[in-house]
This record gives C-alpha cells, sequence and structure tokens, in this order.
C-alpha cells in the first residue's frame, strides 16, 4: 500500500486501506506501508525495529540517544559526542584508525594539550614515559632541568660531539684528534670555543698548551729550549 504526499495518517485512513490488517487503534498488524513525499511527523515516534533510509539523509537531527544515554547533539558549532559523559565509560574506538587533518587540543584551545596540524605539540603538565624513546631531532628543555638520570650516552666521537655550555665563555667536552678538525675519535679534550685547552690522551698523559698554575707558580713548556719552565706570577 503507498500513500501519496499531503495525506493525513489517522486511525480511519489506515483501517480503509489496510482493512482486517488494522487492528484497534492503529497498530498495523500486517502487510506493509510506503510514504512516497515529505513525512511531517507531530509528536514522538517509536520504531521497534531497524529504521533504513536506503543510502539516504536524515537532517535537522539535534539530538541522537542510544541505549545508555545522549550519544550526540548538535545544539552549537561543536558536535558534541557523549559531551555529558551519560556513556560512563567514555568513547571507544575499538582497533580503528583515529584521524584529524586538525588539531587535538585537551583543554581551552589546548591549554593543556595540543597536536596541530604539523604534529607540532605542546603540553603543559609531566609526562612519564614508560619505555625507550627515539627522537628523530633535536630536544629542547628550556633551561630546565634534567634530573634523576642514571646513564647517559652520545652517539659517536667527534669534534663538537659531546657537551658545550652556552651563554657564558665558550666550554665545551668531546672526544677527537688534538687538531680540533678531524671528526674521528682520539683523546678527551676539554676546549674552549675552538682552543684546546686540555688533554687526557688514552695512555693516560695529561696535556695542556697552556701550562699549569698552582699557588702563583706556573708550569710551562719552552718549545725554544724544549724544556719546562717553572715561572713564579707571585
Amino acid at each position: 500500500m503507498s500513500i501519496r504526499e499531503n495525506s493525513v495518517l489517522d486511525r480511519d485512513t489506515l483501517n480503509k486501506s489496510f482493512v482486517s490488517k488494522t487492528a484497534t487503534g492503529t497498530q498495523i498488524m500486517a502487510g506493509s506501508l510506503r510514504l512516497l513525499g515529505n513525512i511531517i511527523v507531530d509528536g514522538s515516534t517509536t520504531i521497534n525495529g531497524s529504521l533504513s533510509l536506503n543510502n539516504n539523509t536524515i537532517s535537522g537531527v539535534t539530538y541522537i540517544y542510544g541505549q545508555y544515554g545522549t550519544i550526540v547533539r548538535s545544539i552549537d558549532e561543536w558536535l558534541r559526542i557523549n559531551d555529558n559523559n551519560s556513556h560512563t565509560a567514555g568513547v571507544y574506538f575499538g582497533s580503528s584508525i583515529l584521524r584529524t587533518h586538525g588539531e587535538i587540543q585537551v583543554g581551552d584551545n589546548g591549554s593543556y594539550f595540543k597536536v596541530d596540524a604539523s604534529g607540532n605539540t605542546s603540553m603543559a603538565g609531566t609526562l612519564t614515559i614508560g619505555g625507550a624513546t627515539t627522537f628523530n631531532g633535536t630536544l629542547n628543555v628550556s633551561n630546565h632541568a634534567i634530573s634523576n638520570v642514571g646513564h647517559i650516552t652520545i652517539a659517536d666521537p667527534g669534534v663538537n660531539e659531546g657537551i658545550e655550555w652556552l651563554g657564558g665563555n665558550g666550554w665545551k667536552l668531546y672526544e677527537s684528534p688534538d687538531d680540533l678538525t678531524t671528526n674521528s675519535g682520539g683523546n678527551f679534550q676539554i676546549v674552549q670555543g675552538s682552543t684546546r685547552r686540555l688533554t687526557v690522551k688514552t695512555d693516560g698523559k695529561v696535556d695542556s698548551p697552556g701550562g699549569f698554575s698552582t699557588n702563583g707558580y706556573s708550569m710551562e713548556y719552552n718549545a725554544t729550549e724544549g724544556s719546562l719552565d717553572f715561572i713564579f706570577n707571585g
């Protein structure tokens, strides 16, 4: 049976259309009902079965409710999914991929955590990492401390591949040959800028190009005489 646009679905209409297939009230006991055109429902509608839209659109929805509460609300510019926490366990996506080409935010405007479309990430609070972490770039802690370190390794030896103090007198620690240009293993160097100040060689000997001094005395290498000179500086 088909009812075309602008028809009124009341008890009499249904009884005339379905005759013996309509019981008391407006309950259809058998058969099917096809509605052609726009249907306007004034009041609540209960469907005791599946609703198939056959690849068509449902529009103008403000709320979608589920068995345990509100699923989706469309009341402003935000699409609100379980935002009133009626599904108290949260929103579960199973093993599917959660993807966006925009931002991920926690807090107003990402005040606690934000990942933008380029992958830049900002976070306020404590980050706890359980397991190994790999950085394929520079880690900048903005003049804050790295504490409770058990062990630090440097990937390989070479000029300027070690520790450097910024904003002072340019002190550096690294392993390299004494020429400070060859990028390979060598001696342990204490360097100021690009000047070698102290070297601990692999055989344990200590070399100080500027000499040694203590309590007003200094010991300097005399290249002309090939000797060590002790000089009183008092």
